[in-house]
C-alpha cells in the first residue's frame, strides 16, 4: 500500500528561543577536513537536493545554438568552408594549408579507376614526345663523328610536328597525315620513296618495315626507343625524309592501361605468349633522323592480332569475330548489327596493317 506524501505538519521545524527569535534549521550534508566540523547546507554554495533527481549539470560554457538550428530559426546563419578552429597558430594554419594543397595535387593527378587509354596517354610516345632531331650526318663522315654528335651541340630541340593524322582518321584504313601548316604540302602530293637509314645510308626503309625510333620527352628531355612499323615513306622536296608509322605495343603497358581488364588480356594475350609485340592502330608521322635501326621482322612482332585503342573499345582483334566478345556484347544489350559494323571495320584494318596486298 503506497504511503501518503509527508504532510508539513511532519516536516521538522525550528522550535523559538528563549528570547522570542525564529531559531534557523540547519542541515548537516558533510564534514569539513580542515576545521574538524561538520558542513551545513546553507554553507554550502551548490548543496545537494533534499529530494528527486537532482540539479542539471550546468555546462560551464554554454552552447550557442547550432548553424542548422539558427537556419530552422531563419536567422540566416552562414556557413564558411575554410573555417578552422581559432586556436591553431599561425605555423599551423599554414601547414594545414600546405598539406590540403598537396592532397588536391595528388588528387588531379592520380587517373580514375578503370580509365581506358587514349591517344593521348599510351603509348609514352603520344605523350608529348616527339622524334630527336639531329643534324644529318655526312656519308663521307666516320662513326665516331657520328657518336660525337649525339653528346655535341649538334643534337637540337624536339620538332615541332609538320604533318599529323587527324584524330578523325585515327584507326581507320585511311590514315592520310595532314599538315599543321595549311602554307605545306599536302601529304599526297609529295613523291612516295624509300627511306635511307641516317647512320647507313645503304640501308633502305619502306613500307611494313619494323624500325626501332627515338623519341625524346618534352617535359623531361630524356631520349628513348620504341619499335613502330613503316606504312608509307615520303620524300618533301628540301629532302626531309617522312615516315607514317604504326607503334608496337608491350603487353606490360596495355596491363598498366586496361585497368579491370585483366581477365580479357589474360584471355587474348596469354603471359606466356611467344610473341613480345602487339601492333596498334595509332599512327603518327616522324622523319628519318628518329630512326635508330631497321628491325628484323621475327617472332617478336605478333602476326595474329592487332590493339584496337579507344578507337576500338580497346580490344584486341583479328581478321576472324571474337564469339566470346560478341556474346559479351549482347549481354549488354548491344545492337547485333552494331557488333557487325564494328567487327567488319576490325578485319579492314587488320589486313592493312598485317596482310597488305
Amino acid at each position: 500500500m503506497a504511503q501518503s506524501p509527508q504532510s508539513e505538519s511532519q516536516v521538522p521545524i525550528a522550535e523559538p528561543t528563549s528570547d522570542g527569535s525564529q531559531m534557523v534549521l540547519r542541515l548537516v550534508c558533510g564534514w569539513n577536513d580542515e576545521t574538524k566540523t561538520y558542513l551545513y547546507r546553507d554553507e554550502v554554495t551548490n548543496p545537494p537536493p533534499l529530494s528527486g533527481d537532482g540539479p542539471k549539470r550546468v555546462s560551464k560554457r554554454p552552447k550557442s545554438a547550432s548553424a542548422k538550428a539558427k537556419l530552422s530559426k531563419g536567422e540566416g546563419a552562414k556557413f564558411s568552408t575554410d573555417a578552422k578552429p581559432s586556436n591553431v597558430s599561425v605555423k599551423g594554419k599554414e601547414r594545414m594549408e600546405k598539406l590540403r594543397k598537396e592532397r588536391v595535387d595528388r588528387r588531379s593527378k592520380k587517373p580514375p579507376p578503370r580509365q581506358q587509354p587514349s591517344p593521348a596517354s599510351t603509348p609514352s610516345y603520344e605523350a608529348g614526345h616527339r622524334p630527336r632531331r639531329k643534324k644529318a650526318p655526312s656519308v663521307s663522315g666516320s662513326s665516331e663523328s657520328g657518336d660525337s654528335d649525339e653528346d655535341s651541340s649538334d643534337e637540337l630541340p624536339p620538332d615541332k610536328r609538320l604533318y599529323a593524322v587527324p584524330n578523325h582518321l585515327q584507326g581507320t584504313t585511311r590514315p592520310v597525315p595532314r599538315p599543321e601548316n595549311s602554307k605545306e604540302m599536302l601529304w599526297t602530293d609529295m613523291k612516295i620513296t624509300t627511306v635511307p637509314l641516317p647512320d647507313d645510308p645503304a640501308v633502305k626503309i619502306g613500307g611494313f618495315d619494323n624500325i626501332m625510333v627515338t623519341l625524346v620527352s618534352t617535359d623531361k628531355g630524356k631520349p628513348h626507343n620504341e619499335p613502330a612499323k613503316v606504312l608509307d615513306c615520303r620524300v618533301h622536296p628540301d629532302g626531309t625524309y617522312f615516315l607514317l608509322v604504326s607503334w608496337w605495343f608491350e603487353r606490360r603497358t596495355l596491363s598498366k592501361n586496361l585497368v579491370g581488364f585483366k581477365r580479357y588480356l589474360d584471355r587474348r594475350w596469354p603471359v606466356d605468349a611467344p610473341f613480345k609485340f602487339v601492333l596498334g592502330c595509332h599512327f603518327d608521322v616522324i622523319t628519318n633522323d628518329a630512326i635508330a635501326e631497321k628491325m628484323t621482322d621475327d617472332e617478336r612482332f605478333c602476326n595474329s592480332m592487332v590493339y584496337g585503342g579507344v578507337t576500338h573499345n580497346c580490344e584486341l582483334f583479328s581478321d576472324v569475330p571474337d564469339e566470346i566478345e560478341r556474346r559479351e556484347c549482347a549481354k549488354k544489350g548491344s545492337k547485333g548489327d552494331a557488333r557487325l559494323v564494328e567487327e567488319r571495320k576490325q578485319k579492314s584494318l587488320f589486313r592493312m596493317l598485317l596482310r597488305p596486298g
